[in-house]
């Protein structure tokens, strides 16, 4: 079974979320800062999992969050499903080393 995490689960990722969590191959953890939508604790996310969805909206400190999240769980992977301004991933990418998809 593969494990999948959202982290953001707004109007891009929410749906994503339930699509994966509707299909029996996906262990499906969700967070979101916001803790009224949020389904987990962040402390209760796996970690060392293949691949991090990360969709939140884009701000100035968009890359130290990401970072942060990256670091705390490493993943193998990053898909990022945010609309962000060039140079966001290929800084995160040197900055982490991991793979990266840039999605939307």
């Amino acid at each position: 079974m593969e494990t999948v995490i959202m982290i953001g689960l707004g109007e891009v990722s929410n749906p994503q979320y339930e699509i994966f969590k509707s299909n029996d191959s996906f262990k499906v953890y969700g967070y979101d800062a916001r803790k009224d939508v949020s389904p987990y604790k962040f402390e209760e996310l796996p970690k060392n999992q293949r691949v991090l969805h990360i969709a939140y909206p884009y701000s100035e400190g968009f890359v130290n969050t990401s970072l942060g999240y990256i670091n705390v769980l490493s993943p193998k992977a990053l898909v990022i499903n945010s609309t962000v301004i060039p140079g966001t991933s290929k800084t995160v990418r040197e900055k982490t080393g991991i793979l990266q998809h840039t999605l939307l």
